[in-house]
């Protein structure tokens, strides 16, 4: 599926934008290059509205790697490479909304223009900058809000920038599952999440009702246990499960992987296993097969019960009612006079 016009446009805007707000010397070729190199993340996106951040994200960052690189063939290449020359995923992207707003969008500041055709409008940009989409959280103004909110909901993310330009509800995300800073950071640094995986884990690990504190703390204990040869798969099977926790395909593969673990590292075992319960990963199955095998031999108990019991004596009719035991004397003989006289006579044969 090819990316559509509609999208790559906004892409390519916000691309080209930047690298002349940045100086970043990069022309159209590059530009569809970098674009084309997001792939999937882009392909099926009709409403340029729905571009996730990140996507965003890796494009500033690859408009940022031309300045860098020219940076690091300059004189004083590395103090303009300690600056970072500029932060392009926030500073250069609230220019590009300063300019929408101040109506000189095509002006690159040096009365030359930034590269944009007259047709692309400030208006067809908006979606880039919009509250509404998503690349708005990567602008300063966006940011701001993120950081108001995570200082209310998740104090240590207040000076993370990644987590910040995903909005607050990436914040929440976290904050839901109380995610603590060092595990936040176990995720990212020895199992290689990203932020978005990260933000993705934690609404998963909501759902099933997993601690993910404790799984990233039992995950990092089991890793620091593993031979370093052992480590890099280890930390593969964690990072391609996590953002897929609890699917059924996935958590397969995952367990297969961890039966291998145990068996290179026994030692390690009993704490494999506290992990894969952690992560709802096991138990569940072997749980329903046992209620069901319960369900079978507590029906076939009572079967036979029913086969061992004494016969229970038949119901009588509710027709046929007791005899009415007779009465004394003369009113026996009553009785029998009035049952005598009212019963019913055959008929004379014809």
């Amino acid at each position: 599926m090819a990316i559509s016009q509609e999208v790559r446009g906004h892409a390519h805007i916000f691309a080209h934008s930047l690298a002349a707000i940045i100086g970043a010397k990069i022309g159209d070729a590059q530009i569809r290059s970098i674009i084309d190199q997001m792939g999937g993340r882009l392909e099926g996106i009709s409403n340029p509205n729905s571009i996730p951040p990140d996507a965003f994200m890796d494009i500033a960052r690859q408009v940022e790697s031309f300045k860098l690189e020219e940076a690091r063939l300059a004189p004083n290449a590395q103090a303009i490479r300690d600056a970072k020359a500029t932060d392009a995923a926030q500073t250069a992207a609230g220019g590009i909304a300063d300019r929408l707003r101040n109506g000189n969008f095509f002006d690159r500041g040096d009365g030359r223009n930034s590269g944009a055709t007259s047709k692309d409008s400030g208006a067809r940009f908006d979606a880039i900058i919009d509250r509404s989409s998503a690349a708005y959280w990567i602008t300063p103004a966006g940011m701001a809000e993120t950081r108001a909110y995570a200082s209310q909901h998740l104090p240590w993310a207040v000076n993370d920038p990644d987590l910040l330009r995903l909005g607050p509800s990436a914040i929440k995300a976290l904050a839901d599952v109380h995610l603590k800073k060092e595990n936040y950071e176990r995720l990212t640094k020895e199992f290689h999440l990203k932020p978005t995986e990260t933000v993705e884990t934690a609404k998963r690990a909501k759902k099933l009702g997993v601690d993910l504190n404790q799984a990233a703390e039992s995950s990092s204990k089991i890793r620091a246990g593993l031979p370093a040869a052992e480590r890099p798969g280890f930390e593969d099977a964690i990072h391609d499960y996590l953002p897929k926790l609890g699917d059924a395909d996935a958590r397969e593969k995952f367990n297969k992987k961890m039966e291998g673990y145990k068996a290179r590292a026994p030692k390690l075992a009993p704490q494999i296993n506290d992990l894969q319960q952690q992560l709802r990963t096991t138990g569940q199955a072997e749980q329903q097969a046992k209620q069901k095998d319960e369900v079978a031999v507590t029906a076939k108990n009572n079967t036979l019960a029913g086969l061992n019991a004494a016969p229970a004596a038949p119901a009588a009719p509710a027709s046929e009612k007791p005899a009415t035991p007779a009465a004394k004397g003369g009113d026996e003989r009553k009785v029998t006079a009035v049952s005598g006289a009212g019963a019913a006579q055959p008929k004379p044969a014809v």
